[in-house]
């Protein structure tokens, strides 16, 4: 049975020892799904899987990611947004995970870490971490400081920490460029023009409430966090990494 240890390497013939989990966009059926992969010969684990099979998009695969951090997933498009999904369709996926010709391609995640009410939070993000104005009739105040430098006053709706695989995303929403490496750092509708920070993926940022309160959102999970005024946010990269599987042409 095939275990991942987080580098990109070719995949290793483990036939029908592998176990399959399914996550498909929600409101479809996984039935019909479960039953191609058992007629390849497969093994369906929803509890311990090997592999996942995220069918849908983006947002599928954020889902899939927060059920199975670090497992391997498959991205299978079933949704117009699916930024980095595979091309072909289920079965041929099967196919060349049974032929062995894939590799697993590490992918970086952020930490965030905070305090609410005397007690530690802490998130990971795959795509971004977006923290805005609670109430859209207060502008936020609020400090950003990258290692310890000097930090910069920002009033606006927010600020976005994102990564390269989430650059296309809401940060590029927000700040109308992509990065491939590092972290980016963009400021949401700023009072005054501010351009967006691409630093280290090495660097640590630390975010200051100054005025009002904020809202923490994390890629799509359904769970928003209120972080109240004078709270410290840091985020950095994470130490865990999601796992991409690429099929060989």
């Amino acid at each position: 049975m095939m275990k991942s240890n987080g580098g990109v390497h070719k995949g290793v013939k483990i036939g029908s020892d592998l176990f399959i989990a399914v996550i498909r966009k929600s409101g479809l059926s996984i039935k019909q799904v479960q039953r191609e992969i058992k007629n390849s010969g497969f093994v369906i684990d929803q509890n311990h899987p090997d592999i996942v099979f995220s069918i849908g998009g983006d947002g599928t695969l954020f889902d899939a990611e927060r059920r199975y951090p670090g497992v391997p997933k498959v991205l299978i498009r079933e949704s117009r947004i699916c930024n980095h999904c595979e091309d072909g369709t289920i079965r041929d996926a099967l196919e060349k995970i049974g032929k062995c010709m894939y590799t697993i391609e590490p992918v970086m995640k952020l930490l965030l870490s905070t305090r609410i009410k005397s007690r530690c939070v802490q998130k990971i993000c795959l795509n971004e971490f977006s923290i805005r104005n609670k109430l859209m009739t207060r502008a936020l105040r609020f400090s950003v400081s990258v290692d310890n430098n000097p930090a910069q006053v920002v009033i606006g709706d927010g600020v976005v920490v994102a990564t390269p695989f989430g650059s296309a995303a809401y940060f590029y929403s927000v700040c109308r460029q992509t990065f491939s490496s590092g972290i980016g750092v963009g400021f949401n509708n700023p009072t005054i023009r501010l351009k967006p920070l691409v630093i280290s993926e090495k660097s640590k940022t630390i975010i200051t409430i100054l005025r009002h309160d904020a809202l923490l959102a994390s890629d799509n999970d359904p769970q928003i966090i209120t972080i109240g005024q004078w709270s410290k946010i840091m985020i950095k990269k994470s130490s865990q990494v999601a796992r991409l599987v690429r099929f060989i042409k």
